[in-house]
């Protein structure tokens, strides 16, 4: 009895491992890679990975109103309620990495200010100053129309002056934009894009919202 139930067991072990023998066997003896075939293979995942990765660069003009509380207003309960606004034009450039028309990393420079600080009258307030930051940018790759939102943070030297006061801020903040993107030749190899866009930020305490227009290209 102890003999027949080790018959049956090597009976079923021999059934299991030959045809993993014969695949090996197969295995073994078809073409292995050689030095040759891996730089043919790493050539051709260079040139499809460069189809998917492109350099893009965009700039855009527009319009930045700045918010702020008035510390030395507060009212019956308590409560601070009284505003201060500025408003001026803002210059952006951005240059970076985008993989195929969906994602975008990128690093980018702000510029805020007056077109004429001559025209400005003593009792208006004025912001002007600088930033640098990086953008991580997701983009719905729609027909004509492309809605768009991305993150980032940037870091600023920025100046607030009112009839009042003058006052310098530096710090980093984290920045968000959201627009749309329209294209402007379906058959450019370029990707030209005239871009809308609305940005919200902080300095310190003073909100700002920007709106700008301006091109997007990839390369």
């Amino acid at each position: 009895m102890v003999w027949q139930g080790l018959q049956r067991r090597l009976i079923w072990l021999a059934l299991l491992v030959t045809p993993m023998v014969q695949a090996l066997d197969i295995s073994v003896q078809g073409p292995g890679p050689n030095l040759d075939s891996l730089q043919r293979q790493w050539r051709n995942d260079a040139s499809s990975s460069s189809d998917w990765f492109y350099p893009y660069a965009d700039g855009s003009i527009g319009y930045s109103f700045f918010e702020w509380k008035v510390p030395e207003y507060v009212d019956s309960r308590g409560r601070n309620e009284d505003h201060e606004y500025a408003a001026g034009i803002n210059y952006h450039l951005e240059a970076g990495l985008g993989v195929q028309n969906f994602l975008f990393a990128g690093l980018g420079l702000n510029l805020w200010g007056k077109p004429n600080d001559d025209d400005i009258s003593r009792d208006e307030n004025r912001f002007h100053g600088s930033s640098a930051g990086w953008y991580v940018r997701a983009v719905l790759p729609t027909p004509l129309i492309e809605p768009w939102f991305d993150i980032g943070r940037h870091c600023w030297s920025v100046r607030l002056e009112t009839d009042s006061d003058s006052s310098h801020m530096d710090g980093c903040s984290p920045v968000w934009r959201t627009g749309l993107a329209f294209q402007l030749d379906r058959n450019s190899a370029s990707h030209q894009r005239f871009i809308l866009e609305y940005s919200r930020t902080r300095f310190e305490d003073v909100s700002a919202y920007g709106f700008n227009i301006g091109l997007r290209g990839s390369f």
